[in-house]
């Protein structure tokens, strides 16, 4: 599934199990959180990747 997500702020990702995302596109002026009980999952075509880290 793809899916484009914009949020001016914070975008929080929550599942009990498994967060599986494919050819999604988050964009985020603050933070992009993702919390799972089980697996993270993230997989592209192409892959841009912008990190800040603290």
């Amino acid at each position: 599934m793809r899916f484009k997500l914009i949020a001016n702020g914070n975008i929080t990702l929550n599942a009990a199990r498994d967060i599986d995302l494919q050819s999604a596109n988050l964009q985020s002026t603050d933070k992009i959180i993702a919390l799972s009980g089980r697996d993270i999952k993230l997989s592209s075509i192409a892959a841009l990747l912008e990190l800040e880290l603290f």
